[in-house]
């Protein structure tokens, strides 16, 4: 087994009375890794499934929500400063006097909303 004796690896799995997290982790061990059960007490059950407290759905929801809300946060600011100088230019043109500016708004807002 490894680096730890089987009987006391066993002995460890029967004496602990609280289910595990049956979630699945990646370990690395130097240039090789390998998947293993989470070592961390079941805390929630979903489905007759445990999960512990990191593992569990509402926890793993919450955070690709917040993870999410700042990658949009980043993917607008990031919109805007590439288009950004073409909204400068557009403006510059209705400022000079283009004589279809809503036109000339209308060609800037489609390309920006269609990420071109």
């Amino acid at each position: 087994m490894g680096i730890l004796d089987e009987a006391k690896y066993q002995k460890f799995m029967d004496d602990d009375k609280t289910p595990r997290c049956q979630e699945r982790v990646w370990h690395t061990m130097g240039n090789w890794g390998q998947s293993a059960q989470c070592c961390r007490a079941g805390k929630a059950e979903d489905d007759g499934v445990w999960h512990c407290k990191q593992h569990s759905n509402v926890e793993v929801r919450r955070r690709r929500k917040k993870k999410g809300e700042k990658y949009d946060k980043e993917w607008a600011a990031m919109r805007l400063r590439i288009h950004g100088p073409h909204f400068h230019g557009v403006l510059e043109q209705i400022a000079n006097g283009h004589n279809d500016a809503r036109e000339l708004a209308r060609e800037a807002l489609d390309e920006f909303n269609g990420g071109g």
